[in-house]
């Protein structure tokens, strides 16, 4: 089974067989899907056979073979983001979807932020998202396959045992390169007013427009050896603030992102030093925009355009991917 776009009825059949799934789709259509083993969000962005596509009339499944067996589909509230970390399974994977512009979206990172408990299992996923012009609109939703129920302000997880001798890793990708001035925040917030840049506090806004600064610019910070965007929501010319999609973190140095003109070369470069299968991946809707990626190919990837990643941290602007390797011993799973 392909991790495609599907025609309504043939997704009905599929999920009536039983296949285990991760699904995306328009509301309307996951609302006539069956019960069965799988979990889902709302999303009208795909990355298909044919290239970057836009459909509310197809369903998308990722297909997750025998390997993997669920072990327990569980939703959670904002104060009880932190228990995912206790329901991972002993040897496998969890996949996690969580409505995008929800307060439990908003709580994520800091719940993740500096917990060690988080790497303790591979945790993958996104956020769910609607058509970029009903942002604000209508709510992103995600939606529980064993018993058909939505959620508009949960985190969805489906933890998943796998074989002992099947080791799972999760990786990512970032084609994103800082540049410029050392920039540098006070406050874990989403609305940011003054930053420290090259030492000096300023308004940042007046600083991004002083620089020509665009939001396909993200601010880009390293932690732990990996290049991690904090993208830009708005910049909001009446009360001069920068919105962002995920928090600033004082104590780290970030930078502007350069421009970038050739997306789908750089993500094909990328793409060509992985020598694995991706069993699950997806990318993020600002690369689909900024990139225009509608109707272009990345390789041979299909999989979900969304509103943010997830690979234990909730990312911008990033592809994460998962891929599984058989071996004779167990082995800690990582982020490539």
């Amino acid at each position: 089974m392909k991790n495609k776009l599907y025609a309504l009825k043939e997704a009905q059949d599929l999920l009536e067989e039983g296949v285990t799934a991760i699904v995306g789709a328009d509301e309307s259509l996951l609302k006539q899907l069956p019960k069965g083993k799988w979990i889902g969000g709302t999303m009208p962005y795909f990355m298909a056979e044919n290239g970057g596509t836009f459909s509310q009339d197809k369903v998308f499944l990722h297909h997750l073979d025998d390997r993997f067996q669920i072990n327990q589909i569980k939703h959670y509230e904002e104060h009880q983001l932190e228990s995912i970390f206790d329901d991972y399974p002993t040897w496998g994977v969890s996949f996690i979807i969580i409505p995008s512009l929800s307060e439990v979206a908003f709580r994520y990172p800091f719940v993740t932020n500096k917990n060690i408990d988080v790497l303790k299992s591979p945790l993958i996923g996104w956020l769910s998202g609607v058509l970029w012009d009903n942002v604000g609109k209508v709510d992103p939703k995600v939606i529980d396959g064993q018993t058909c129920t939505f959620y508009g302000n949960q985190a969805l997880v489906m933890h998943c045992d796998l074989p002992k001798n099947v080791n799972p890793s999760l990786g990512t990708i970032n084609i994103l390169e800082p540049t410029g001035p050392i920039i540098e925040f006070e406050e874990e917030t989403t609305e940011i007013s003054e930053a420290i840049i090259d030492g000096k506090k300023q308004n940042l806004y007046e600083y991004l427009k002083s620089s020509n600064a665009g939001i396909q610019q993200p601010f880009i910070t390293d932690v732990s050896g990996s290049l991690i965007n904090t993208s830009i929501k708005e910049l909001d010319d009446t009360n001069k603030l920068v919105k962002v999609w995920t928090p600033t973190w004082p104590g780290y140095q970030y930078q502007l992102s350069k421009v970038v003109d050739n997306y789908e070369e750089k993500f094909e470069n990328e793409l060509k030093a992985i020598n694995k299968e991706m069993v699950f991946n997806c990318n993020c809707l600002y690369n689909y925009l900024f990139g225009n990626l509608e109707g272009k190919k990345i390789g041979d990837v299909t999989g979900l355009i969304t509103f943010g990643e997830i690979a234990y941290l909730l990312l911008d602007q990033t592809m994460v991917y998962l891929t599984l390797e058989e071996e004779e011993h167990d082995h800690q799973s990582v982020i490539a």
